[in-house]
């Protein structure tokens, strides 16, 4: 089966699109920054099977803006997490709640999936334990105060998939 390429102007939009991502997340716009970054945009475009993954270009470039003004919450949400954690630890009259769940969760696509559960397992006193796919349920372990409700987790980690499914439209 003969592969379709991808259009001249959609393979142009991306291009800018991965250089535009590169050069903010490079942090500086000189010439060697747009050096390197036009030549890994060009190499993603070139190698990677866009049109296999039945994205276009624009939507694709669209996703990829929408994930990286989701990292600064992301970010806030794992380090607020580990603060958390880190003075529950430190406090002796704390007591604390080991438990484990099942969550159902909404997601479709495989990359909204993984990005789910590795965040729920970078963020400090969760992790998922597995993954039902035919159920779409995920198993997850918490460690909370044992005066926070687990309601209030799991309204935590539906506001996270929502977010992540925000993404991924």
């Amino acid at each position: 089966m003969k592969r379709k390429r991808m259009s001249i102007t959609a393979a142009l939009i991306l291009l800018a699109g991965l250089l535009a991502v590169w050069v903010v997340l490079a942090g500086e716009l000189s010439l060697a920054a747009l050096t390197a970054g036009l030549a890994v945009a060009a190499l993603s475009v070139l190698i990677a099977p866009w049109k296999r993954t039945g994205i276009g270009a624009l939507r694709l470039l669209w996703r990829t803006l929408r994930f990286v003004l989701f990292l600064p919450y992301a970010v806030a949400a794992v380090f607020a997490a580990g603060w958390k954690i880190a003075f529950l630890s430190i406090s002796p009259r704390t007591p604390l709640r080991s438990w484990v769940f099942a969550f159902d969760y909404g997601l479709a696509e495989r990359g909204a999936i993984l990005l789910f559960t590795v965040l729920i397992t970078l963020t400090p006193g969760t992790v998922v334990l597995d993954i039902a796919p035919e159920r779409k349920r995920l198993y997850i372990h918490s460690l909370a105060p044992w005066r926070e409700a687990p309601e209030q987790q799991r309204r935590s980690i539906r506001k996270l998939e929502q977010r992540i499914g925000r993404i991924f439209v």
